[in-house]
C-alpha cells in the first residue's frame, strides 16, 4: 500500500504541468498529450452536485459517485487525454496545487424540473 506522500508525489509527477480548466467544455477539442484539471465546487465529503453534472457530460457513470479519492477523480478521454477533477476545498489534494487557491471553482447545480429540457 503507497503512503499517501508517496502517491501524491507520483500524481504530482505525472500531471505537472497541466492546463486548468476554469469552464465546463463538453464539446471542447483536447489537445493531444495534455494534462487538464478542473477544480469543481466541493464543499464536504458527499457534496457530489456539480461532479455528477461533470460526469453527464464527458458521458462517463452519472448515477451516483464514485471512482474518487478524497474529492479528486482522474480518467481519459481517448486515451490520450488525462483529465483530473479536484473538488474544491473538500479535497486534501487541493492544498498541493497551487492554482487552487486562485481559480474559483466550477459550481453546477442538479437541473430541476423548470430547467430540463423537454424530451
Amino acid at each position: 500500500c503507497l503512503q499517501l506522500t508517496v502517491w501524491l508525489d507520483r500524481l504530482l509527477g505525472i500531471v505537472l504541468p497541466f492546463k486548468i480548466l476554469q469552464e465546463l467544455y463538453c464539446s471542447f477539442t483536447f489537445l493531444q498529450g495534455v494534462v487538464y484539471l478542473m477544480y469543481i465546487q466541493m464543499k464536504v465529503e458527499n457534496d457530489y452536485e456539480t461532479w455528477i453534472q461533470v460526469a453527464k457530460c464527458f458521458k462517463l457513470w452519472d448515477l451516483d459517485a464514485r471512482g474518487f479519492h478524497k474529492g479528486l477523480w482522474r480518467f481519459w478521454l481517448k486515451q490520450d487525454n488525462h483529465i483530473l477533477v479536484m473538488g474544491v476545498p473538500f479535497s486534501p489534494y487541493s492544498k498541493q496545487f497551487p492554482p487552487a487557491r486562485h481559480v474559483k471553482p466550477i459550481y453546477i447545480p442538479k437541473p430541476t424540473e423548470a430547467t430540463k429540457k423537454p424530451s
